[in-house]
């Protein structure tokens, strides 16, 4: 069986951003259907080395908690050639986040770099 880019608990960095639990189904009789984790199912699939084709559905990337160190780190920068507003709209969507926390830190940067 091959498992390329599952070898070695690596699925992370196989598939991009870490991601929900995967879902395979066996194409045999009976279907069996397991849900596990990304390194679970690497594990599964180097074990029970499995036979016969198999789906495996891929959940999108999950939601990564944005810092307010992470949001200024944006921020500074364009804050150089932005205004405040554009900044902050431009650092809210890439980042996606509210616009309005994200202000927010700009207005607290401003003010440490005028006093």
């Amino acid at each position: 069986m091959t498992t390329t880019g599952l070898e070695n608990g690596a699925p992370k960095s196989a598939i991009g951003a870490p991601r929900g639990a995967f879902s395979a189904a066996a194409q045999c009789a009976p279907p069996s259907r397991e849900t596990r984790t990304p390194a679970e199912l690497a594990t599964w699939a180097v074990e029970a080395a499995p036979r016969g084709e198999m789906v495996v559905l891929v959940g999108p990337p999950l939601p990564q908690a944005v810092t307010d160190e992470a949001i200024a780190a944006k921020l500074t920068p364009m804050l150089s050639v932005m205004s405040l507003s554009d900044a902050a709209k431009t650092a809210a969507d890439d980042l996606g986040v509210a616009k309005a926390r994200v202000y927010d830190i700009g207005i607290a940067l401003k003010r440490r770099s005028e006093g």
